[in-house]
Formats: C-alpha cells, structure tokens, sequence
C-alpha cells in the first residue's frame, strides 16, 4: 500500500466520527437541554436509556418563578393544585400532548400580556414566532433573565415532543413540563394586571 492509499483509507475511516463529533459539538447545548427531559431515545432499532428527569426544568422554573395560586374549582388529584386537573389527566394519557398544551397556553399568555402592551409579536405564515416573542418579553421587562431561560428550555422540549417522532416521554416528566409552564403563566399573568 502507498502512502496516498493509506492516506485515503484512513481519512475515509474517520470521516463519519469526525462529523458527528463536529455536529455533537456544534449544537451541544441544544442537545443537552432535550437530553435533560428525555428518558428514552429509539433510533432505527438503537435504544439508549436516559434515565433523566423533567425536575431539573421544575427546579429552575421554581426558583425563577413564583408558584401560582390555585384557582377555584381545580381539583389536586395529580400535581400541585395550580396546575389544571385536564393537563394531569392529559399527562396520564400522552405525554406529547400534554406538553404540546402546556406550551400553547404559555404562548397564548405571552401574545396576551404582549399585546396588552401594544406590541404585535412577529408574525411567520399566520403563527408567532417563540424567539419574536421571547425578545419582545425581555425587551418590555416581563420576564427577567431567569424566567427568560425557563421560556427557552420549555420551547426547547416542545420542539422536541413536535418534530422528533422517536421522542418518548414518561407522564411524569410531563407533569413536571406542565408545572414549570403553569409557574411561567403566573409570571406572565402578572404582565396583564
């Protein structure tokens, strides 16, 4: 073998790994923020087990935000008595679901509290964009920073649970999605006063 062969031969044994390492490296924060909610990941008869938990998305939701008052009428039968029983139930049944709820009622809230402000979020073929929003919630002072980073690993996980068919989530995970979007809601809820 000449040296041009063996040159040719190794860079085309490398040149998978080296690429995903680049793409891994790349969009490692993305990554690890859709990792930190997932518990299993199926790829073309790959398995791999996550054994991770929504919490730590509830852990910063509750120390950037307030716990919302219970409203009347709501039953704690799942969850903290704020979060509303359709979306403990909804967790039960399909987790994607619930989380695809929840993140409608946190964009629906957010578009409000904007609005009532007199700002029109951008708009992309009919729907609002979550970055137009998030900048405008920063730019008017109704979330600060912390509950900003809440906003953001909520839309990351929604991204997720809409656009990876082999995303599985537990129900649990999902309840703790639905308490940190409800937290967000009492937080942007206090822009609308």
């Amino acid at each position: 073998m000449d040296t041009l062969t063996f040159i040719a031969a190794l860079v085309s044994a490398i040149a998978w790994p080296v690429a995903i390492i680049g793409v891994v490296a790349l969009f490692r924060k993305q990554i690890g923020d859709v990792i930190a909610f997932v518990s299993l990941i199926k790829f073309k008869g790959l398995e791999v087990q996550i054994e991770r938990d929504a919490s730590a998305l509830a852990r910063s939701a509750q120390e950037a935000l307030p716990a919302p008052k219970a409203q009347a009428g709501e039953r704690k039968e799942a969850g903290p008595a704020w979060v509303p029983h359709q979306l403990a139930a909804l967790a039960d049944r399909s987790p994607r679901e619930a989380i695809i709820e929840a993140w409608n009622a946190v964009s629906n809230v957010a578009v409000a509290a904007l609005t009532k402000r007199g700002v029109r979020p951008v708009r992309v073929a009919g729907q609002v964009a979550p970055t137009a929003i998030e900048a405008e919630l920063r730019r008017q002072g109704i979330l600060n920073d912390g509950q900003l980073d809440v906003l953001k690993q909520l839309r990351n996980l929604r991204n997720a649970a809409v656009h990876a068919p082999a995303f599985v989530i537990t129900p649990t995970a999902a309840l703790e999605y639905g308490i940190a979007a409800y937290r967000l809601i009492a937080a942007l809820e206090l822009g609308l006063t």
